[in-house]
């Protein structure tokens, strides 16, 4: 619904982006952020004496470990 209100030179301008986006993507590249990334493998269970803390956090910001 977005692109079907759009001007035509808008259009045509993201559509633009998208492409010039899609020809510099490195897909190696990507997959291997991808793979790091990846919350798919299985977790670790924390041991029972582990203990959340906040290091960080704001608006947007959280920053969580375990000790």
């Amino acid at each position: 619904m977005k692109f079907q209100e759009m001007p035509d030179e808008n259009f045509d301008s993201e559509v633009n982006n998208l492409i010039e986006w899609c020809e510099d993507l490195d897909y190696d590249k990507y997959m291997d952020n991808w793979f790091t990334l990846a919350t798919s493998s299985k977790a670790e269970v924390p041991s029972d004496d582990a203990a959340v803390h906040v290091y960080k956090a704001g608006v947007g910001d959280l920053e969580i470990g375990l000790s």
